[in-house]
């Protein structure tokens, strides 16, 4: 594993893609400035100097079923490693991590075919020592400089959560139910009532739990529905 810095970049996981014949299986492209970050679908995700922002090239083969928990494996780690300096830390289904009701963290997997699945990459961004951020987001994001008002290492924070992954990966292979525990355990959403996206319709119902294969079973009026992706949201009470 080698991590490369890079000065500027539009995204690290884009870097990836455009070199990944001349990495290796689980290095590490990080920059400070990432012109053009991306979130989950369309959206675009806000760094700057003060983020830590990475992404992992995945080049070992893994079964279909198992590629679905990346996000939640990813979720996991940064869970782990952010939780030893701040405490309500939770994950939101598939890939957020969140300190109370404002999002610390994003995690964008993506993958890379050539005529078959070559490559995963599992993209991060942490609000680490962010002191400001743009008008449209204030107030539904946080950093952990402004929740523990101190400031962090971001080479260090980096290694800790690569060791943190390294020291995990292996579950994907062999006991993945550690990981679907683990979500569940501090998942944001659970018995919560919530919206979420169906066969392009906006649907409401309550949260049950993450299952076995990282989908999402929410309770619909008696009809259990089971997602397997789009964008669910806590409602909040009046």
């Amino acid at each position: 594993m080698n991590i490369i810095h890079l000065e500027s970049i539009d995204s690290t996981n884009q870097y990836i893609k455009d070199h990944y014949n001349t990495l290796n299986h689980l290095d590490v492209i990080t920059t400070k400035n990432q012109t053009k970050g991306k979130g989950r679908h369309i959206n675009q995700w806000f760094s700057d100097q003060d983020s830590l922002t990475f992404s992992i090239l995945l080049k070992e083969k893994l079964e279909q079923k198992k590629l679905l928990l990346l996000p939640l494996l990813m979720a996991m780690v940064l869970h782990k490693v952010v939780s030893q300096y701040t405490n309500e830390l939770y994950i939101k289904w598939p890939n957020d991590i969140y300190f109370k009701s404002k999002k610390i963290s994003g995690i964008l997997i993506e993958s890379i075919y050539q005529n078959k699945l070559e490559a995963m990459i599992v993209g991060v961004g942490i609000n680490l020592n962010n002191n400001d951020f743009p008008d449209d987001i204030i107030n539904q994001v946080t950093s952990l400089k402004k929740i523990s008002l101190k400031t962090y290492s971001q080479l260090d924070f980096l290694k800790d959560i690569i060791r943190v992954f390294n020291n995990n990966i292996h579950l994907l292979k062999e006991n993945k139910q550690f990981i679907i525990d683990y979500c569940n355990q501090y998942h944001l959403l659970n018995n919560q009532d919530i919206t979420y996206e169906d066969k392009q319709s906006i649907h409401s119902g309550r949260c049950i739990k993450i299952n076995d294969d990282g989908n999402l079973i929410i309770d619909n009026g008696g009809q259990l529905i089971t997602l397997i992706s789009g964008e669910v949201h806590k409602i909040r009470n009046k």
